[in-house]
């Protein structure tokens, strides 16, 4: 599992590969980068993933990304969707809140 996996579309922008089939990482990227259409939309998927995976410093940005949209704002996002969805499960269990966590 990535981070942000639940939203962040990975099968677009990068290679999945399982570990008993490490062996075949070369013949997988020899593939990709004959491919050039699929690589550059590949590379665009990445730019926009990006900013959600890096961390803006005290310095600023290293694309752009601001507050809401680097990692730790994606990771706050992320936490209040899970909270949401738990408490939706939660109404529909009919439990109080309280007693789910």
């Amino acid at each position: 599992e990535q981070p942000f996996e639940e939203f962040l579309p990975y099968d677009r922008f990068a290679v999945r590969v399982q570990e008993t089939d490490l062996d075949k990482l070369p013949k997988m990227l020899d593939i990709l980068f004959k491919d050039s259409y699929r690589l550059s939309r590949m590379r665009d998927e990445l730019l926009c993933s990006l900013p959600h995976l890096l961390w803006s410093s005290v310095y600023g940005s290293v694309f752009g990304e601001g507050p809401e949209t680097d990692a730790f704002g994606t990771a706050m996002w992320a936490l209040n969707h899970r909270r949401v969805k738990r408490e939706k499960l939660v109404e529909t269990m009919n439990l109080p809140v309280k007693s789910a966590c």
